[in-house]
């Protein structure tokens, strides 16, 4: 830990240190971690630790916005420049947790709502590849998530949107990795709900269940004038719901009721 770490504030759904500084306190799993504006500390502190592949993210933002995979030392200064050029303030540094598989649990004034296993780009970018949902985990895990999730409720419980968290299951422990709140995503919307046959998720409580698998998956800088949706829908058929276009990102929604079925549809190449 950064021993020269400010006070933590209340802003847990923001501020990776905050959170960070929150497990600790409250007994936590989370990664080791380091905080520092300055480049010669963190590299300081990676040369120290000696433990890749690490990740390196900016202190303030979500999950998935300036965050990067250090494979190695030498990807340090770069990935360093890339969050400093987007956020002025302050670079946490910290162990990667491997740990397979990764599930995202969205929580609605502090209650689970929804379990779902995540998967990460294989690149440098600490981005979301798929999420699928709904998923059932082990008694175990589920208890013990649980029961982190509860150290939180105080701090929901008067939030309008959804919060989440990212855990990675390692030695069949969950370690946090994350934490945010935010309404923008695909699977909330209503329409797609209602394209999938599927109960709205945000307009229930309880723990969500629904007729098969659903799977949300993202494919990075696609070419899209030489896009076509009906070779899309024919390559993911049967599990095909829809598809929706986010800059330069194609995020299609799959559904089917057979596993196999749902991850060979999930495979595709535009």
């Amino acid at each position: 830990m950064n021993k020269e770490l400010p006070t933590q504030s209340d802003d847990l759904f923001k501020s990776r240190r905050a959170l960070r500084e929150f497990c600790i306190k409250n007994k936590i799993a989370c990664p080791e971690f380091f905080v520092s504006q300055d480049f010669a500390k963190i590299s300081a502190w990676a040369i120290k630790h000696n433990k890749f592949p690490m990740a390196i993210k900016a202190e303030d933002g979500v999950d998935e916005g300036n965050s990067y995979l250090l494979k190695a030392f030498r990807e340090l200064p770069e990935c360093f420049d890339l969050i400093k050029a987007k956020a002025k303030d302050n670079v946490i540094v910290e162990e990667f947790i491997e740990g397979k598989p990764k599930i995202e649990v969205c929580c609605l004034k502090g209650n689970i709502r929804l379990f779902s296993q995540i998967s990460l780009e294989k690149s440098i970018i600490l981005k979301h590849s798929w999420r699928a949902f709904p998923i059932s985990l082990p008694a175990k895990i589920a208890k013990e998530i649980k029961e982190i999730i509860d150290k939180f409720k105080p701090y929901c419980e008067n939030i309008e949107v959804p919060a989440r968290f990212s855990f990675a299951i390692n030695r069949g422990l969950p370690v946090l990795i994350s934490a945010d709140t935010a309404i923008l995503r695909p699977e909330y919307n209503k329409d797609w709900a209602l394209a999938a046959n599927i109960p709205p998720i945000l307009e229930e409580n309880g723990l969500y269940k629904c007729d098969g698998i659903c799977k949300v998956v993202y494919k990075r800088n696609i070419d899209f004038a030489n896009f076509n949706p009906e070779t899309l829908k024919s390559v993911c058929a049967p599990a095909f719901i829809l598809y929706q276009k986010c800059g330069k990102d194609l995020i299609v929604f799959l559904k089917h009721a057979d596993a196999e079925i749902l991850q060979k549809a999930s495979v595709f190449a535009i």
